[in-house]
C-alpha cells in the first residue's frame, strides 16, 4: 500500500504533464520488468522492493486507464464507463485468490499474474491519448484530428466549424488555466473538495 500511496501522486502528476497514454505504458512497462524480479528475487528486500515499485505502478496503470475510460465518453456515459473499469479490478482480486487455489508456488503465481499483462503492450497502437488532454494542454489541432477520428468511426459527420464553437469556450478556459498553475494542495482550498478528499483518504 505504500507502493499504491507513492504512485497514485507520482503517477497521477505524470499523466496530467506528459499525458495519459505515456504514463499508462510506462507504468505498465514498469510494472512487468518488477514484477518478474519480484518472481525470481534472491532474497526478502529484493522481493519486497519489487513488489513496492509493483503496487506504485498499480496507480499508473489502472488509475491512468481509469481515466482515459472516462476522459473518451461523454457525461451521460461516465457512470457506466467508470463501474466496468472498477468491475475488472474487483473480478482481478477474485481471479488472484482462484488462480492461488491451484498455483501454490508463489514465484510461479507472481509470474502468472505478471506475464499476461505483456499482451496490453499491444494497446500502444490501438489506445489514442485523450481528447480532453490534448485540449488542456492547448494541442488543439492534434484534439481536432482525433474528434474528426471517432466521428468517422461512430459514422457521425462533424464540421470543423461546428468543432471549433465547440471548443472555444474550453480553449478560453484552458488559456485562463494556464495563468495559474494548480497543485495537490488546491484540493483543501475549497470545502466541497476537501471534504470528499478526505472521505476518500479515509476509505481508501
Amino acid at each position: 500500500m505504500v507502493g499504491v500511496m507513492i504512485g497514485s501522486i507520482v503517477f497521477g502528476e505524470m499523466s496530467d504533464r506528459y499525458g495519459r497514454k505515456k504514463t499508462f505504458f510506462i507504468s505498465l512497462v514498469t510494472q512487468l520488468i518488477f514484477g518478474i524480479l519480484a518472481a525470481i528475487s534472491p532474497e526478502y528486500w529484493t522481493f519486497t522492493l519489487s513488489r513496492m515499485v509493483v503496487g506504485a505502478t498499480t496507480s499508473g496503470v489502472f488509475l491512468v486507464a481509469y481515466v482515459i475510460g472516462l476522459e473518451m465518453v461523454g457525461p451521460s456515459k461516465r457512470t457506466i464507463a467508470g463501474t466496468v473499469c472498477h468491475m475488472f479490478f474487483s473480478v482481478g482480486y477474485m481471479l488472484t485468490a482462484a488462480f492461488a487455489m491451484y498455483i501454490t508456488n508463489w514465484r510461479t503465481l507472481q509470474l502468472g499474474l505478471t506475464l499476461p499483462g505483456v499482451i496490453f503492450l499491444i494497446y500502444w497502437w490501438f489506445i489514442p491519448e485523450s481528447a480532453r488532454w490534448l485540449i488542456s494542454k492547448n494541442r488543439i489541432d492534434e484534439a481536432k484530428r482525433l474528434i474528426h477520428y471517432a466521428a468517422k468511426y461512430n459514422k457521425v459527420t462533424i464540421s470543423d466549424e461546428t468543432l471549433d464553437v465547440l471548443l472555444k469556450p474550453t480553449e478560453e478556459k484552458v488559456k485562463k488555466k494556464d495563468e495559474k498553475s494548480a497543485t495537490v494542495l488546491d484540493i483543501f482550498k475549497h470545502s466541497n473538495m476537501r471534504k470528499k478528499a478526505l472521505i476518500i483518504f479515509y476509505d481508501w
